[in-house]
């Protein structure tokens, strides 16, 4: 790990402490902690795992750990700490295994009738990123961090207008290992823009959003040996529209201008329903790559136009997407991913193409406890930044089990306690 990002990230660790101590004697007089997630254990296939130049075919366990999330709540703030382990093990070779993890802080305070304070940082330490099945760019094992912090000062300009002032940093560490030309990388990126939202009707919003994005690589040589040199600055401006036709079905529309040394636009589309059991989504989105997860059913800055991983900060990515989530009887239920993105460069070496989705059967036996089956598909072709194409599946079966309180219960009584009222105590 390389010495900017240990430095970053202990600045930020050193904050989230503070946070929560300065919360200590309010969490106090009420439970603080809950289990926000289920634990999850699972166990099956794995084909194509990419170990070095070569690619294996192994059983495999992984045991996701509860969420384990500190939790503050008033009328004027909200505030949670989390963090989600996670073991990947294979039967063999041990080497592969990988130690997964994800740390989040979220913290809203209402300084003011107007003013208002919006912090948010998520941490991330893998071994094996493409598990994660959030980037349209895969990555052979290796040691991958990623911090991104993202925080705004919004102001209620009008019940209808509210102006956002913000700030996002975010960081990307990776070494591959065991490859004949390794990889890796260590990026980090600053950007400082203006949003602002107004509803027209209760149906109707339309925000606009300026950024500008400056990024510095902390590797002075890349993987061939070429110095590295500064990146350009990046201006880019974006105009949304989202617009409800029913309570339950949502349109979002996107687009924007990239000012760099190639100038290029921004583009995206949103179409979510909402069934009685079901939420159906299906989106596209042009968008600016730099670091972060892309989210390519949602046009909302900024995460989504600062998304990519070792792509460089100045490339533009054409994502298509679609999911589809929830119950289809009384006790089955259903999840569905499908993420397909290409990357144009001016060859097709140079051109970068990715696809996976993935589907989850799941069937409720009790209010706690829930047996599931899954299966998930990556691909990517060979490229000029990883010259080895990447075909991996797995096949699992497994078992989750939800703890008391609920996610669904904790919700209701957050909401509870940030409206004033006395939360439920089941």
């Amino acid at each position: 790990m390389r010495q900017p990002y240990k430095v970053a990230l202990a600045a930020r660790v050193l904050c989230w402490s503070v946070l929560c101590w300065s919360t200590g004697q309010a969490v106090a007089q009420e439970r603080p902690f809950y289990f926000t997630s289920p634990i999850d254990l699972q166990t099956g296939w794995e084909s194509g795992v990419p170990n070095g130049n070569m690619r294996l075919n192994v059983p495999a366990t992984i045991l996701t750990l509860p969420t384990f999330s500190l939790l503050h709540d008033s009328p004027r703030n909200q505030f949670t700490l989390s963090y989600d382990p996670q073991f990947e093990m294979f039967t063999s070779p041990h080497r592969l295994d990988s130690f997964n993890q994800n740390g989040t802080l979220q913290w809203v305070s209402d300084l003011s009738p107007r003013w208002s304070l919006s912090v948010n940082d998520v941490f991330t330490g893998t071994r094996d990123e493409g598990q994660r099945f959030e980037t349209t760019f895969l990555l052979p094992l290796g040691q991958y961090n990623e911090n991104g912090l993202y925080t705004s000062l919004n102001y209620k300009f009008t019940d209808r207008t509210y102006v956002k002032f913000r700030y996002e940093n975010a960081f990307v560490d990776y070494n591959a290992i065991n490859l004949s030309r390794p990889l890796f990388f260590s990026r980090m990126g600053n950007t400082g823009g203006l949003t602002v939202d107004h509803h027209f009707t209760s149906r109707l919003k339309v925000s606009g959003s300026y950024s500008y994005l400056r990024t510095t690589a902390f590797d002075k040589y890349d993987d061939m040996g070429n110095l590295i040199l500064p990146f350009a600055p990046t201006q880019f401006t974006v105009g949304t529209v989202s617009y409800n036709a029913t309570p339950s079905l949502l349109f979002e529309v996107t687009g924007g201008y990239v000012h760099n040394p190639a100038n290029s636009y921004l583009v995206g589309g949103l179409v979510e329903k909402h069934l009685q059991h079901m939420t159906v989504a299906g989106g596209y989105n042009r968008y600016l790559t730099f670091v972060g997860a892309p989210s390519a059913l949602g046009v909302e800055l900024p995460v989504n136009d600062i998304a990519g991983r070792a792509l460089p900060p100045n490339s533009i990515s054409n994502t298509v997407s679609f999911r589809a989530s929830g119950m289809i009887s009384d006790h089955w239920g259903v999840e569905m991913n499908v993420l397909a993105s290409r990357t144009a460069g001016e060859t097709d070496f140079t051109t970068l193409r990715s696809a996976m989705g993935g589907v989850r059967l799941n069937y409720r036996i009790s209010d706690h406890l829930t047996a599931f089956v899954n299966a998930d598909l990556y691909r990517q072709n060979a490229n000029v930044i990883l010259p080895i194409p990447i075909s991996r599946s797995r096949f699992f079966a497994g078992i989750a089990y939800t703890f008391s309180p609920s996610p669904d219960e904790i919700a209701r009584r957050r909401e509870a306690a940030r409206s004033g009222l006395k939360p439920e105590t089941k």
